[in-house]
């Protein structure tokens, strides 16, 4: 793996998802690092659960 690729693998991200009560979008208060964990997260959430959830980066 080049020193780029791992450079963006490591940036800080969070997954989020609807609050079914209010409908508010809350993150699950982990920051996970790189955007492949933190989209295999959200997966795993969204097979799990059954609730939406989406990966963003930290800002």
């Amino acid at each position: 793996m080049s020193a780029l690729r791992a450079g963006k693998d490591r940036s800080p991200w969070r997954v989020y998802t609807r609050n079914p009560a209010t409908g508010v979008l809350v993150h699950d208060g982990l920051i996970y690092r790189g955007e492949r964990c933190a989209q295999r997260e959200a997966r795993k959430i969204n097979r799990v659960l059954g609730q939406p959830a989406e990966a963003r980066p930290v800002d």
